[in-house]
């Protein structure tokens, strides 16, 4: 695209060339690109027209000679309104450049107030119907599952009490379903084993739905709507008991508005979970990182509607999963937080205590897709290194939120931050 000085060579040339006649249609033609404040294209349309009137008769000398010195008034002003376009063009787009460098323009910001009760694995998503992010369920300190509702509506919290509520569960999924206009949660964990039950919010309560079928049970699967394709697609994670012997799981459904449809792609990505979300940019659903066999993963594939296909970034965030993946329509980017990675214990151990065979390295650190690239922002003082957080996008504050997650074995974090 021209340059700002390119234009105003290119008028230079064009104000001498046509000096003799005018054409409203040209000059309009020749500034298109410039898109200058209502203002200055008034402005101009208005000297542009003057010059377009006819010329007077040469049977008036006077009359003539002082049409010629209208005239170059005129010029002079048309010259000195390309100026006013051309600085105003190139403001704009050192604004709209800026407007995608969320590394200068955006960070995060301690939200301060009462919070909810500390935790991780809970979910967030925003509800338009009701104008207010939605927050549900999480594994507290002591390691009890939650089945309060919250809902923040830009300034506080407030805990909701539905006539009907899903039961306490962790690591459950959610997102909102443009096509259905639904809220839908599904899964998550249970004291003893994993959920497969799908719950729609009604705006003030939850209403259980009854698909003819569903994934099996499974607990921190990542979901999230395509925009591209008007699918709410679910993804992995895990099935089985809760400690030693799960299963991970790499299947694809899409939620349809009454029921679970199966996908069956020609390969799918070998993790599961990771950082699920849409990007706005490339119009299309990735996928990055997650949980492999050989431990926390670097990869991304995107959902093109019926297949998984890898995608080759020049750089990836490193290795984690259960990091937390946004999409910024204000940035214009994908911003991704924290996550961590699983170091084995020793397995003795923890099958014959009961607890995870695994433990957590946290990761605290930002990173930011933004024109196919992928860059590192580093970590953010007072933003301690944290999994399992709930963040999403809340577009009645143009911020993304972030809220709670474990930032230690047993230490769950009540702070709420946003970013913007």
């Amino acid at each position: 695209m021209p340059t700002p000085e390119e234009h105003l060579r290119a008028y230079g040339a064009f104000l001498t060339e046509k000096t003799g006649r005018w054409s409203l249609d040209e000059v309009f033609a020749e500034r298109a690109a410039l898109t200058p404040t209502r203002q200055v294209t008034a402005d101009l349309r208005a000297a542009c027209t003057a010059l377009e009137s006819p010329p007077p008769s040469s049977d008036h000398p006077q009359v003539l000679g002082r049409s010629r010195s209208r005239r170059t008034r005129m010029l002079a002003t048309i010259a000195a309104l390309v100026l006013v376009t051309i600085a105003v063009v190139g403001a704009v787009a050192v604004a709209r450049q800026s407007s995608v460098q969320p590394d200068h323009a955006s960070t995060w910001m301690r939200v301060k107030g009462a919070m909810p009760p500390a935790r991780s694995l809970a979910v967030m998503a925003f509800d338009p119907i009701s104008n207010e992010m939605i927050l549900f369920g999480g594994l507290g300190a002591g390691g009890e599952e939650f089945s309060d509702t919250w809902a923040w509506n830009g300034r506080s919290w407030a805990r909701l009490h539905p006539a009907v509520s899903p039961p306490a569960l962790a690591g459950v999924s959610m997102a909102y379903d443009s096509e259905s206009r639904q809220l839908v949660l599904f899964g998550g964990d249970v004291r003893g084993g994993f959920a497969n039950e799908t719950w729609l919010w009604q705006g003030d309560t939850w209403r259980r739905a009854t698909p003819a079928q569903s994934p099996p049970p499974r607990s921190e699967s990542v979901m999230a709507y395509d925009e591209a394709t008007g699918q709410l697609v679910l993804f992995g994670n895990f099935s089985g008991s809760v400690f030693a012997n799960t299963q991970p799981l790499t299947a694809t459904w899409i939620w349809n508005g009454a029921t679970w449809v199966r996908q069956l792609p020609r390969s799918q990505p070998p993790v599961a979970g990771g950082g699920l979300g849409y990007d706005g940019t490339s119009h299309r659903l990735i996928l990055i990182g997650g949980s492999s066999p050989s431990g926390a993963a670097a990869n991304s594939w995107a959902w093109t509607g019926d297949e998984w296909t890898p995608i080759h970034f020049a750089s990836l965030p490193t290795k984690r999963e259960n990091e937390a993946l946004a999409w910024d329509p204000a940035a214009s980017s994908v911003l991704l937080y924290g996550g961590g990675s699983l170091t084995p214990n020793d397995t003795r151990q923890c099958h014959s205590q009961g607890v995870s065979c695994f433990g957590v390295k946290y990761l605290g650190d930002t990173w930011i897709l933004n024109e196919a690239t992928w860059r590192s922002l580093g970590t953010t003082t007072g933003l301690s290194p944290t999994w399992s957080v709930a963040m999403a996008y809340d577009p009645a504050t143009a911020r993304v939120e972030l809220f709670g997650g474990e930032k230690a074995p047993g230490q769950m974090s009540d702070a709420m931050w946003s970013w913007g």
